[in-house]
């Protein structure tokens, strides 16, 4: 987990047995978060992620760039920058790539395995405020109630831009499981 105190923290989730008296059987479920280790950066951060294997910790931050924290190792490596903060990063399986998206109204994709430039990127209608990514399908909840829609076939374009039925700003978007939709809040 990231946080406005500069560190990101990782925890491993314990499971245990319990009874769950609706099923009338024992369940796998969270018992306990161990601490497992942590870095600390040099603004405030706003997001991160995990790539596949869980080996490496993505994060978005104040401090406008794009890192990659091997678990294990000191220190984060950048892999991008943005003008402005970056409020949103995500590891997109599919394509082995990291897709952030930032205040500066840019959405830019990363290779992890050769940082410094991005290998794409799309300019928003405003300042990113919450993205997620499920298979090919990719949203983005941007400022005046503005919230954008990729489908990641194809993503150096938007393939829709729609407004919020929400009367305020939109804070946080999921998409389904299935990829074929999305819920916003």
């Amino acid at each position: 987990m990231t946080s406005w105190d500069k560190t990101v923290r990782c925890y491993d989730v314990q499971m245990g047995s319990k009874w769950d008296q609706k099923m009338n059987q024992n369940v796998q479920a969270p018992t306990a978060g161990v601490f497992k280790a942590q870095i600390q950066e040099q603004a405030p951060l706003l997001d991160c992620c995990f790539s596949s294997t869980g080996q490496h910790v993505f994060t978005a931050g104040c401090d406008k760039m794009v890192k990659m924290w091997t678990l294990g190792q000191p220190q984060a490596q950048v892999i991008g920058q943005h003008q402005a903060p970056v409020k949103c990063v995500h590891w997109v399986p599919s394509h082995n790539m990291v897709v952030s998206a930032g205040w500066d109204r840019l959405v830019k994709y990363w290779d992890p395995r050769s940082p410094g430039q991005p290998k794409a990127q799309v300019q928003l209608p405003e300042r990113a405020y919450c993205m997620d990514v499920r298979g090919q399908l990719m949203v983005v909840g941007c400022a005046n109630r503005q919230v954008c829609v990729f489908n990641l076939q194809n993503p150096g374009a938007i393939l829709k831009t729609l407004q919020s039925p929400l009367k305020h700003q939109t804070r946080c978007v999921g998409c389904f499981s299935t990829g074929d939709g999305f819920a916003i809040g």
